[in-house]
């Protein structure tokens, strides 16, 4: 601030608005948070198609239109589920291991 100010009348008038580097500044830390709210909006829409695509049948939660914290809160139950699965897939793996052999008929 502290410039010459053009816009002011007589363009001869000091005032406190950006000089042109600060105003370059600015703008350029406009554009990047814009381009990374952008790129957050997109990829929470990626995650919410993941999500419905990974919900089981009859339990498909609508995401299009959700806020982030439903969406993100979705992705948390819907990791956990899977981690319990997963767990109980590979119980179930080792303990067809340690069975013993089916007679055969």
């Amino acid at each position: 601030g502290g410039h010459v100010c053009p816009r002011g009348p007589g363009g001869k008038v000091e005032c406190e608005c950006p000089s042109g580097k600060e105003e370059q500044r600015l703008m350029r830390k406009k554009t990047q948070e814009k381009r990374r709210r952008s790129e957050v909006n997109e990829k929470l829409d990626d995650l919410a198609t993941v999500l419905e695509d990974l919900a089981p049948d009859g339990q498909k939660p609508r995401l299009r239109n959700a806020s982030r914290t439903e969406v993100l809160a979705v992705a948390v139950e819907q990791l956990k589920r899977l981690a319990k699965e997963n767990f109980q897939l590979k119980q179930n793996f080792m303990m067809s291991l340690k069975a013993p052999p089916h007679p055969p008929p």
